[in-house]
């Protein structure tokens, strides 16, 4: 069939291609004499355009549902082949297995591919101690039920005295170890081992003593225990002087002798008062009075007898026989 394209005048007269957005006027009377003759082939353009439209719409229609089945007959008959993907298995992620490329490349593997070139196939139960786990065990003190054992225990340092030593060579002559100490005699002080070698004198500090005023007693040094003999002294008992005997008090004794004078303020004597001149400005009460010199006194008082050789001077004299 030909291609008819229907046309119309347009406003300014000339001839145009009818387009589906132009609105076409039919009068209802036509009022001159080519419009009805125009209308009349005008409807019958319209309607040959119409019959092919429906027509071309129609077979567009059946073209399009037939083109669709055929697509989705595809789609559905599609297979793995049909996408490049033939040897895909259609298995779930969690369910795949290890490839056996995967699975040759594992069977490969060294302890060196992971970096553990230098570590042993040893379960954890059955692992040695390391050399370095050794070595610090090793300097660990043992415990033997539960209590470390004396011959891995260090020296106790136990202050010790050494003795007393007469010099120095004789100090360092001596064994010892810090903390121990010795008496030196000739220097009167005390010496501390201090250093690790007592051979040394460096190694040893001689301990400060407060100052002492009293250096000896009568002579004595050192613990001084005096009788009356050391110091011319009468004992309790009695005794012998060989010199003269000077008290500004009284003397008690059981017997005084002397060779001397007595130069006394009071005398009591349960026993004899023997000497060469007896003076005194107290009382003398005793038992017997032998004097090779003068006797003088306050009050004598003897129960026994009173021997003077030279002058008896006394305010009252109480006694047994006096011979002078």
């Amino acid at each position: 069939m030909a291609n008819v394209k229907a046309t119309v005048l347009n406003p300014a007269g000339y001839q145009e291609q009818l387009r589906a957005t132009d609105h076409l006027l039919i009068e209802a009377a036509p009022n001159h004499s080519l419009h009805a003759s125009n209308k009349q082939f005008v409807d019958g353009e319209i309607n040959t355009v119409d019959t092919r439209i429906t027509n071309e719409v129609s077979t567009l229609n059946s073209t399009i549902t037939t083109q669709i089945a055929t697509v989705n007959s595809t789609i559905s008959n599609l297979t793995k082949a049909d996408v490049g993907l033939a040897n895909v298995d259609n298995t779930a992620d969690v369910d795949k297995p290890v490839s056996t490329a995967v699975q040759n490349a594992l069977n490969a593997l060294t302890k060196s591919d992971v970096g553990l070139a230098n570590v042993d196939n040893t379960a954890d139960v059955d692992k040695p101690v390391s050399t370095a786990q050794q070595t610090a065990l090793n300097g660990k003190a043992d415990l033997v039920g539960g209590v470390v054992p004396t011959s891995q225990l260090p020296s106790l340092a136990v202050t010790e005295y050494l003795g007393s030593v007469a010099t120095q060579t004789a100090l360092l002559a001596l064994t010892g170890q810090k903390g121990d100490w010795a008496i030196r005699t000739d220097t009167g002080s005390t010496w501390v081992i201090v250093g690790t070698n007592p051979s040394v004198i460096g190694d040893w500090v001689e301990l400060a003593t407060p100052a002492d005023a009293v250096s000896s007693v009568n002579g004595y040094t050192g613990s001084v225990t005096l009788a009356h003999s050391d110091v011319g002294a009468l004992s309790l008992t009695g005794g012998s002087l060989t010199g003269n005997v000077t008290s500004s008090a009284d003397i008690s004794a059981a017997n005084l002798t002397g060779t001397g004078t007595l130069t006394i303020v009071g005398i009591s004597a349960s026993g004899t008062v023997t000497g060469a001149n007896l003076t005194t400005t107290g009382n003398v009460t005793t038992v017997g009075i032998t004097a090779s010199g003068n006797i003088g006194c306050v009050d004598l008082n003897a129960s026994g007898d009173v021997d003077v050789t030279g002058t008896l001077s006394a305010g009252t004299i109480d006694g047994g026989v006096y011979a002078t």
